[in-house]
């Protein structure tokens, strides 16, 4: 299984891609150096494999990239990492990891674009055994659980 991401941004000489392995690494790459004879390549690991990846433009005032790599993993975690140009040959490289478990299914990462609405950014829906609404607020990634009582006798 492997899942794929790629975007560019204008802080990024290059298109930035994101790849992820069923042994649960993920891999970061600028597509300038990954057609060079020593490609530069990222790795970082996590404790599940990923089941999807969003790449996004970040508004964190911690980013110089203005980039973010969104991981949904298969224990239903999501983890996000700064993306910024590394200071060796001009890779890119990933720092500030933050990770929050949004279920414990695999959790499918959607982006719905930026939906602003006064001081929040909705960014996507995380989709596990329940979803989550996925936004931005004051430079931060936050989420917020979608939740539905059911009545006696009602059917889903």
């Amino acid at each position: 299984m492997y899942t794929v991401a790629v975007a560019s941004h204008t802080s990024l000489p290059s298109p930035v891609i994101a790849v992820s392995t069923w042994s649960g690494e993920l891999l970061l790459y600028s597509l300038d150096h990954l057609l060079t004879v020593d490609p530069l390549v990222t790795s970082m690991h996590e404790p599940s494999a990923a089941t999807s990846l969003v790449l996004r433009p970040g508004s964190s005032p911690n980013t110089s990239s203005g980039m973010q790599l969104l991981a949904g993993l298969s224990d239903g975690t999501m983890v996000i990492y700064d993306v910024e140009l590394g200071s060796e040959g001009g890779g890119v490289k990933a720092t500030n990891r933050k990770a929050s478990g949004l279920g414990t299914r695999p959790l499918q990462l959607v982006s719905t674009g930026e939906i602003s609405h006064k001081e929040e950014t909705i960014i996507g829906v995380g989709l596990s055994e329940r979803m989550s609404v996925l936004f931005e607020s004051k430079g931060r990634i936050d989420f917020s659980t979608v939740n539905r009582k059911v009545s006696p006798g009602e059917v889903m």
